[in-house]
């Protein structure tokens, strides 16, 4: 591959990256000094009418007009409690069987607390279609990084000029990642 077809890829896979680590570093922040960004949910209530005697919590929840994962499920005196979450959005659910009244309580923690979810959010099989495909799309900024950095060294050590200060910068970048992760795992 040619230098300028490499550089190519460098940049298009760096301005791939910067959205996703602009949200992190955001999200990351937000969580750090959460005195600076005061977030209360707003929480709304919902009533619907479903038929009566259902028993099957995943049934009531497919008859909503709800997105999300089942969280929380309690069951007892003729009613299911359950939540639907997704990030930004918690659904509380409380289902009557007897009259087959439905309250949905809604908590909406707009922008930054779906930042703040999306950001903590683990694994890549969830019930939510979306955070499934976030999940994909995490995988190739993980691998656009390693790109980036593969093709970022290599295209300094093509450099004659600034070998010397490049290697500076990437030993001293180095010896701090080696630093930070170590305090983090001690902490």
């Amino acid at each position: 591959m040619t230098y300028r077809k490499l550089l190519a890829v460098h940049l298009c896979t760096g301005m791939f990256c910067l959205a996703f680590l602009a949200m992190y570093g955001w999200s990351a922040v937000q969580m750090a000094h959460r005195r600076w960004f005061r977030a209360e949910d707003r929480v709304t209530e919902r009533h619907y009418t479903l038929l009566p005697g259902l028993s099957d919590v995943r049934s009531v929840a497919r008859l909503l007009p709800l997105s999300g994962e089942l969280q929380g499920i309690r069951l007892g005196g003729g009613r299911l409690v359950f939540t639907i979450a997704r990030p930004g959005f918690v659904y509380v659910v409380n289902y009557a069987a007897e009259s087959g009244a439905v309250t949905v309580q809604t908590h909406d923690s707009g922008v930054g607390g779906t930042l703040n979810r999306i950001h903590q959010t683990q694994g890549v099989w969830h019930g939510y279609r979306l955070l499934n495909i976030w999940a994909a799309f995490l995988g190739l900024v993980s691998f656009g990084l390693l790109l980036l950095g593969a093709t970022g060294i290599y295209l300094w050590f093509r450099n004659q000029r600034e070998r010397t200060t490049g290697s500076i910068l990437l030993a001293a970048g180095s010896g701090l990642a080696v630093v930070l992760i170590g305090w983090m795992r001690a902490g």
